[in-house]
């Protein structure tokens, strides 16, 4: 025969006067009470798994996103360096040959 696994409540309850049968204190908590407080202290338990888990996943997605964003502007930045190289001749050239231009009084 499996051992008896002792439940949550039943340290708590002991302290007013249960004794396994679902009886405290006399007659203060019927055993179906003392069922229906059991299951619900179940219930809430697997709520607070799956909140748990939830929680997990979301700071999974979380840092999920946050690598999309990255890679996106490393992309962008990428970008604006290529087309910032190959336009500088170009800005460079234009601007020596206006400066040259307004140093002759040239317009």
């Amino acid at each position: 025969m499996p051992a008896a696994v002792a439940h949550p409540f039943a340290a708590p309850l002991s302290r007013y006067g249960a004794d396994g049968s679902g009886q405290i204190c006399g007659d203060l908590i019927d055993t179906e009470d003392v069922q229906a407080l059991r299951e619900a202290s179940e219930e809430f338990s697997v709520v607070l798994r799956d909140m748990s888990t939830l929680q997990e996943r979301i700071k999974l997605l979380q840092e999920e996103i946050a690598a999309q964003v990255d890679e996106d502007d490393n992309r962008s930045l990428f970008v604006l360096t290529v087309v910032t190289v190959i336009c500088q001749p170009f800005a460079a050239s234009a601007s020596s040959s206006t400066s040259i231009q307004c140093r002759t009084g040239v317009a």
